[in-house]
């Protein structure tokens, strides 16, 4: 399986989010880490932070770069996300061995981009100012980055729950910051989502660029539409399969002959998930072969994506284990995992088709 090229450029302090991201990142047997850069106030002791969050994951390889301290507009800005010495120790000041590289951050991820057309993800994990000066060097980037992951939520509060009864006294007892205010006084059953817009955004910013709201919102607010439309192709695809003479079995609960589909009739609405399984006939090389030769359908062990994916267990993800190992887990050599995406019906059949003229019975 071909590893996914990734840069992390993230404004990382004593928060552990950032760090907890270059952390999986660093572990991550399916990511080629390309690279941190840093961004936001005093980049430079943030990339040394970084520098050391990758020596504790065993990852002194991967190379870090100090990126824009200030917004591009040159307004002072503060240093959110850090509030002393963190994770650097006493003696870190004066460590070599935490310096970063010489580098640049924008250009790095320029030359990067560049170098590897197509093929590199940007995760951004704090302010765009390195990405935004990146583009406005090279514009030609935006058509070479794979794609761009931001990252941002959504808090859902229903506004029923009684929160002054006794278990949340940070909700109930006066607010310093606020002359005094008790929130479950002022705002009764939204006591908790008031805290959060008064004394969460105010002290850790929030601040992320309104473009990326957009985006996000966007994806949660058309969420249902997807993953209905993923459930609709599971189901085809499964249908597809079970009548494919190369086909030996297929698992999932939306088939009427599953053992599992009285159950997931009664308790699943809409649909039955957009994971199936199923066993090829053949051995495991001719299982890798269609693999191999599929276009549309993306070759990655990722599941809920917008596109549809694929994965031999045995032959990845389960592939340090003996074949008895293997077969005591469930995994067969012909076994595949897909995941449905939401491209149309039609073209997901005519890539298997084409992909099955390489694999015989």
């Amino acid at each position: 399986m071909k590893k996914k090229k990734l840069i992390i450029d993230t404004d990382i302090g004593t928060d552990f989010d950032d760090a907890f991201a270059v952390l999986l990142a660093g572990v991550s047997e399916e990511v080629d880490f390309l690279g941190v850069t840093t961004v936001w106030s005093r980049a430079h002791e943030r990339a040394r932070i970084a520098k050391k969050v990758l020596a504790i994951a065993g990852r002194e390889d991967v190379p870090v770069f100090a990126g824009i301290s200030k917004p591009i507009d040159q307004s002072e800005n503060v240093w959110y996300g850090y509030e002393g010495g963190g994770i650097l120790d006493e003696g870190d000041e004066s460590n070599d061995a935490l310096e970063p590289e010489k580098k640049h951050a924008v250009d790095f991820i320029i030359d990067t981009v560049m170098a590897n057309p197509g093929e590199v993800t940007l995760i951004t994990l704090g302010s765009l100012s390195n990405l935004a000066v990146a583009l406005i060097k090279e514009p030609m980037i935006a058509q070479n980055l794979k794609e761009v992951i931001s990252m941002g939520g959504v808090i859902v509060e229903g506004g029923t729950y009684d929160w002054n009864n006794g278990k949340y006294p940070m909700l109930s007892e006066p607010s310093e910051s606020y002359h005094g205010l008790r929130f479950t006084e002022a705002f009764g059953q939204l006591a908790f989502i008031a805290k959060c817009r008064a004394e969460g955004v105010r002290d850790l910013g929030c601040c992320i660029s309104p473009f990326n709201s957009f985006m996000i919102m966007q994806g949660i607010e058309t969420l249902s539409l997807r993953v209905q439309r993923e459930a609709d192709n599971a189901l085809a695809l499964a249908r597809y399969f079970k009548a494919h003479p190369l086909v030996e079995q297929v698992f999932y609960p939306g088939l009427e002959d599953d053992p599992h589909h009285e159950l997931a009739v009664r308790y699943l609405r809409h649909g039955f998930g957009c994971v199936l399984s199923v066993v090829l006939k053949g051995d495991k090389r001719q299982t890798e072969s269609l693999v191999d030769h599929l276009r549309l359908v993306s070759h990655l062990a990722n599941v809920g994506d917008n596109r549809t994916l694929i994965i031999q267990p045995a032959a990845t993800t389960h592939s340090q284990l003996s074949e008895e190992e293997q077969r005591a887990a469930g995994v067969l050599p012909t076994l595949l995992r897909i995941s449905a995406g939401i491209e149309h019906i039609d073209d997901l059949i005519r890539d298997f088709e084409q992909a099955f003229f390489y694999v015989k019975a």
